[in-house]
């Protein structure tokens, strides 16, 4: 070989005359004859040769290749590809391919395995056939031996499930120590324009949350993305009862915090910024500082003991001394157990080690604020296999409580008119009675003051759905990551994320139920959830686009500035004839299948064909995801608004706060994503960015 300047022959004569060689292991690649050469040498006895080959021929896959691709055996010419190498291989052997179901069948001249793994195998049975013994004495075998192994929490067959081996020194200790730690670990960076944990999908423009698009997200419940926002996977329908107990019970709010909301009310203060009120007060609440330690300490015991499951059978008593060791002995309990929350932690059923350990600790130590360890027990409880299979960071799972809370006390916080709502003055009493309820419901009830049909929960929880997130250059999510990488605590990140919301961004809202106000006055429509002849929508439509039209011809006449119809057009989804938002489709259609009738969205889609028929536009815009809320929030607060019940400035803050409830969520993994990746001031603009104006 030109090449390599050493032919098989060659190679071979070598073998024999080394004293150390016993056998000869072949890599043979299609091209060329010098294997053949070699061979019918060896038979004709023009070279010595009396040693076995085991032997690899490779390159099937290259018998219908036309031209080179890369090396010199990578074409092979007449009759000298693997296959035709393979067949000259056996007739020297007087053997098939090598069977490792049958060792046995080896020539003592040698054997051609099919894969380069049985080579080790085929060696052993080729010794055994020419009584040889190996070199050395066994040790161990050729097994997959894996030093770490994670079937992801999946059920596996036996057949599958490869036991992990201790690895040599002085790597077993290494691991011996890693394998203590719990959760993931990411490498921090500067994430002033980047997430973790949001994204903006190039392709369909849709916001996405640990990868999923809002769209699908918004089929889930409320608590489900709640979950979903901090766990990075979807709760287990059993969980759910448990999850909705307590973030119920963490909502409730003090009579001096809804006093603030509505002194800030008073004041003129938007409704992001009324609730931001109480929150600037949280800082890092004592309940926070609580649950914390319990979670460290849970963390702790569970590191020490190498647990990775919860159902496995732990005799605590036997570890009392580790306990203490995180648990500290002897602060006495401030106050005895909620019923409501004792009830909901005894009420979790199968096997929990941590349960068990929190009944021990209960029966056998004070262990200061009982509520918050029974709180932060089955949090833990709940979150646990996602800090296992390294979904969750350990600083996630010990702020639990904190986020929680904060998302929880938004919604309370929220509430249209809290004097008038019995339900949620039933939340803030941690009344055991509403306490069950789904938190989808407590969001709805906050703002509608009123019990929800199935529809309207599923149209309620879509709309909180879809403004989960906008990716992570929302001015919103800028809010809070800029909070947080100037090291704030978690409830001033939040407050951050709230200050960056305002009129343009979550409140405007209102301005699309202004306009379908303003074009049904008069309709005579009586339920928007009812398909009917009463109500022409197409001639109302029309009536609209003609209305605006004349309107926007009369200030631009004037040279004045002129409104903009909220809720339609896009700057990405344009430029068609017949435009659309992938995710108004996706909500529509899926509201169709369900039956889910609403007028003020099919005038919405007849108004941009009616502002296209009237040459108010070049081509039919879409009907964008504004649109979408605003038409979805007119239908929830009709009943309200047709009964006189609810005020402009109240539906106002109906539509704010029901984008701030959806986007709360989404900011809790914006945060907990930056205080896990990020670095301190990375948020800054660099100073070759920015630019002074005359």
């Amino acid at each position: 070989d030109k090449i390599i300047q050493f032919a098989v022959a060659e190679f071979l004569y070598a073998a024999e005359n080394d004293a150390r060689t016993k056998a000869v292991v072949l890599y043979v690649e299609p091209g060329g004859y010098y294997e053949k050469q070699a061979l019918d040498w060896i038979q004709e006895g023009r070279i010595k040769f009396t040693k076995p080959i085991v032997v690899l021929v490779t390159g099937r896959w290259k018998a219908k290749l036309t031209r080179a691709v890369g090396h010199a055996g990578a074409l092979a010419g007449s009759d000298d590809g693997a296959i035709a190498k393979e067949k000259w291989f056996d007739k020297y052997f007087r053997t098939k391919a090598f069977d490792p179901d049958k060792p046995q069948k080896v020539s003592k001249k040698g054997v051609r395995v099919s894969s380069i793994q049985h080579i080790p195998l085929a060696m052993k049975a080729v010794f055994e056939k020419n009584g040889w013994a190996p070199d050395f004495d066994k040790v161990g075998d050729l097994s997959l031996k894996p030093w770490f192994a994670n079937d992801m929490g999946l059920k596996l067959p036996q057949k599958l499930k490869i036991p992990v081996v201790e690895a040599l020194a002085p790597y077993n200790e290494e691991i011996a120590l890693m394998n203590k730690e719990f959760g993931a670990t990411y490498l921090r960076q500067t994430m002033r324009n980047a997430s973790g944990a949001s994204s903006m999908n190039i392709h369909t423009r849709l916001g996405e949350l640990h990868g999923r698009a809002v769209t699908e997200l918004s089929k889930y419940a409320y608590e489900e993305n709640i979950f979903y926002a901090l766990a990075k996977e979807m709760p287990k329908k059993k969980d759910l009862p448990t999850f909705n107990g307590i973030l119920n019970f963490l909502a409730g709010v003090s009579a001096q915090e809804m006093n603030l909301v509505t002194k800030a009310e008073k004041n003129g203060a938007t409704p992001n910024q009324a609730i931001m009120a109480p929150l600037v007060l949280l800082g890092d609440h004592p309940d926070f500082q609580q649950s914390r330690a319990y979670m460290k300490a849970f963390i702790g015991v569970y590191s020490e003991l190498g647990l990775r499951s919860t159902e496995k059978s732990i005799s605590w008593k036997k570890h009392e001394a580790l306990i203490l060791s995180f648990f500290p002995k002897g602060k006495k309990t401030r106050k005895k157990a909620t019923p409501f929350l004792l009830d909901l932690f005894n009420k979790r059923r199968g096997k929990s080690n941590i349960k068990n350990l929190t009944q021990y600790l209960l029966e056998n130590h004070p262990v200061g604020d009982i509520d918050n360890l029974l709180i932060s027990s089955m949090l833990l409880e709940l979150f646990f296999p996602y800090l296992v299979l390294k979904r969750m960071t350990k600083d996630t799972v010990e702020n639990l409580f904190a986020y929680l809370s904060i998302i929880a006390k938004v919604v309370v916080l929220g509430t249209v008119s809290p004097r008038k709502n019995s339900f949620i003055k039933k939340i803030n009493a941690k009344d055991s009675g509403v306490l069950h309820t789904s938190f989808t419901e407590t969001a709805f009830r906050a703002l509608f003051n009123g019990t929800p049909t199935k529809g309207e929960l599923l149209e309620f929880s879509t709309l909180l759905g879809v403004t989960l997130t906008n990716g992570p250059g929302t001015i919103s999510a800028k809010g809070a990551k800029e909070s947080v990488s100037a090291r704030n605590n978690i409830s001033t990140a939040f407050v951050g994320y709230l200050a960056n919301t305002g009129l343009a961004h979550g409140g405007n809202g209102f301005e699309g139920i202004q306009f379908m106000i303003d074009s049904f006055k008069g309709s005579g429509l009586v339920d928007p959830g009812q398909k009917t002849t009463k109500v022409p929508i197409k001639a109302i439509a029309d009536k609209a686009a003609k209305d605006y039209l004349a309107y926007k011809k009369k200030m631009k006449v004037s040279g004045k500035a002129y409104d903009r119809i909220p809720g339609i057009n896009h700057p990405v989804f344009k430029g068609k004839p017949i435009n659309v938002d992938p995710r108004e489709d996706y909500i529509y259609k899926s509201f169709k299948k369900a039956g889910i009738t609403n007028l003020f969205w099919d005038f919405y889609k007849e108004f941009v064909q009616a502002l296209y028929r009237n040459k108010g536009s070049k081509n039919v815009y879409c009907v964008n995801i504004d649109g979408v809320i605003a038409a979805i929030s007119f239908k929830l607060l009709w009943k309200l608004y047709a009964s006189k019940k609810v005020n402009k400035a109240e539906m106002q803050k109906i539509g704010f706060n029901l984008f701030l409830f959806g986007r709360t969520v989404g900011i809790a993994a914006e945060i907990d994503d930056h205080r896990n990746r990020g670095l301190d001031m990375d948020t800054r603009t660099p100073a070759s960015e920015v630019m002074a104006i005359v």
